[in-house]
This record gives structure tokens, C-alpha cells and sequence, in this order.
């Protein structure tokens, strides 16, 4: 039997059968069957998604496509439910421009055209780092710094004008095995760093403090997003601040040292989510604590240490 999770390509897409559509007294259009397709299904959290919702559909090469052929491809699915887990962490502005902003509002047009429902991965940096006391709710007005920051808000209120849409904004990834390139990657890096060299671990700011969740979490958030189709913007996060030299400095001493971490640069504010309304509509909680991010911390630091010679 076919694995229908796996990535579709636009001849697959063509041979399903097109579900019936019909108008809600919104003026929206609402699909009749259930698929569930998820954009971005080859990407960190976008692969976790599709194994997590069974027979959950997974569009490839979303990028390479164009807007006509990425319509054709999900208008054959007509699914009721678009997962956009797709998105740019790094590129130049045109790179971000077009996988954070152009994707998300091409599928906020199509999601309406097929009458699904929209669930869109924002991001944390939306919010920037100077809101008052650090403290971010979904009311907030968004202050990104960061050619990222802009582009995922840009992205959001693209998804949010769909007429059905959940966006879950996302809050930093406690991953295991990391993500390349982000923070916490270089922060485990320099953590090994300082095993190896019997040192204290220097940070770039170990005052920085931020908001963590578990990919389990995220997954089961998207999860229940799809089950519930929530509308709105919904933070996704702990709602509890952890620096990054205390999560060091705690996985250093679970690894049996005190080595402890060096003074480094100072902090921009804090980042911490509200996750009350998130808690309220679906049910869930997350609760990364300063010894939880340690433990990601150490688990991957020591696994990076260079392994004893035995004779």
C-alpha cells in the first residue's frame, strides 16, 4: 500500500480526485473532505508534522514551482486543511522575501480558492526584543529587528487575511539534534568547546534571555490547530525566560564540571511569550525550565566530545 505522507509530486497531485466545494455564510468557500496537506514537508519541523498526522499529504519542491504550478498541484488535492511549515531562517532579503512573505500569501489566496483552513508557522522574532519588560502577547504591536523578524511578520499578516487561519507564532526551538545555524546551536558548540579545553564556556551574550519550547510541543500544537481551526494568532511557548548562561553553566555542572561561563557581551531584552490564549483554546502547556534547556544543552555538548581511546 502507498504511503500517501510521503512528498507528492504534480502528477500524483492530478490523479486524486477533487472534493466538492460549497460557500459558508461568511462568503468563504468550504471544502466537503478532509485531506490535510502539509508545504514545507521536508524541513525540520515540517517532517516531524506529516509522520505526526496520519495520512497527512506532503507537497515538495514548494520553491521551484511558481505560484501557477503550486495553485494547479493544490487545487487537485482540494484539501481541507494547509499546513505551512515552509519558511527562510537565513538568505539574503530576497531568499527571505520569498519563502516568509510570497508563500504564505500565495497560500492564504489559494487556501480561500479551495475553501481550507490555513495553519501558518510564524515566528517569536516577529515581536523584536524591546517590548515592555520582555513580556509578548499576541495584542502586541510586532517590532522586528531583523530582515527574519520582518519578513515572518510580513508572512503572518499575509496568512491572517485568509479567511480561515490559524497562525501559531512560534517561540526558539529547544531541538534535539539542533538546527544548524541557530543560536542554540552555537551555544552547544561553544559549550563542547569549553568541555574540550577544560575552560569556562565563553557565550557571545550569556545574559540573553528567551523563551523555550520542545519540537514535541510544536507538533502537537499544529497537531491540535488542525483538529480545532482556531482563528487568530496564537503564541506558542513556555512563557517562562531562560538565560543562556544559566542553561550553561546548569549543563556544565550535570556534566560533572564548574567551569562555569565567562562574562561575555550585554544582552538585548528579553523575549517571553504569553501563552495563556494558546493554553485556553487548545489545551496544551509547555514548561521549558532553565534544568530542561541544561539538559538539551549537555546531551549534545558531550556527545561532541572527542571519545576516549581504549587499549
Amino acid at each position: 500500500m502507498q504511503d500517501d505522507r510521503r512528498p507528492m509530486d504534480g502528477s500524483r497531485a492530478r490523479r486524486r480526485s477533487h472534493g466538492r466545494k460549497r460557500t459558508s455564510r461568511s462568503g468563504c468557500p468550504v471544502s466537503t473532505d478532509r485531506p490535510v496537506l502539509i508545504i514545507g514537508g521536508s524541513g525540520y519541523l515540517g517532517g516531524r508534522i506529516v509522520d505526526a498526522l496520519p495520512g497527512a499529504l506532503a507537497l515538495s519542491d514548494v520553491a521551484a514551482r511558481g505560484h501557477t504550478a503550486l495553485r494547479a498541484a493544490v487545487e487537485d488535492l482540494r484539501p481541507e486543511v494547509i499546513v505551512n511549515a515552509a519558511g527562510a531562517l537565513r538568505g539574503d532579503l530576497a531568499d527571505l522575501k520569498a519563502a516568509n512573505v510570497d508563500l504564505p500569501r500565495q497560500l492564504a489566496q489559494i487556501s480561500d480558492f479551495v475553501g481550507a483552513h490555513l495553519v501558518h508557522l510564524g515566528s517569536a522574532a516577529e515581536y523584536g526584543t524591546s517590548q515592555p519588560n520582555g513580556w509578548c502577547t499576541e495584542a502586541a504591536e510586532p517590532r522586528p529587528e531583523s530582515d527574519y523578524g520582518r519578513t515572518k511578520l510580513q508572512g503572518t499578516l499575509a496568512a491572517a487575511s485568509a479567511c480561515s487561519s490559524t497562525v501559531l507564532r512560534v517561540f526558539n526551538l529547544a531541538a534535539e539534534p539542533t538546527q544548524s545555524g541557530t543560536p542554540l546551536e552555537d551555544v552547544i558548540t561553544r559549550t563542547s568547546d569549553a568541555l574540550n579545553r577544560q575552560s569556562p564556556a565563553n557565550l557571545w551574550s550569556p545574559g540573553t534571555i528567551r523563551d523555550w519550547v520542545l519540537p514535541a510541543f510544536v507538533i502537537h500544537s499544529v497537531a491540535r490547530a488542525v483538529e480545532i481551526r482556531p482563528r487568530g494568532v496564537f503564541n506558542v511557548c513556555s512563557g517562562v525566560g531562560v538565560s543562556f548562561g544559566d542553561a550553561v553553566d546548569s549543563a556544565l555542572r550535570s556534566l560533572g564540571s564548574d567551569l562555569g561561563v565567562r562574562a561575555g557581551r550585554p544582552p538585548g531584552g528579553p523575549v517571553i511569550g504569553d501563552p495563556q490564549q494558546w493554553e485556553s483554546v487548545s489545551g496544551l502547556a509547555e514548561q521549558v525550565t532553565t534544568e530542561v534547556l541544561a539538559g538539551v544543552i549537555a546531551r549534545q555538548a558531550s556527545s561532541r566530545r572527542p571519545k576516549m581511546e581504549t587499549r
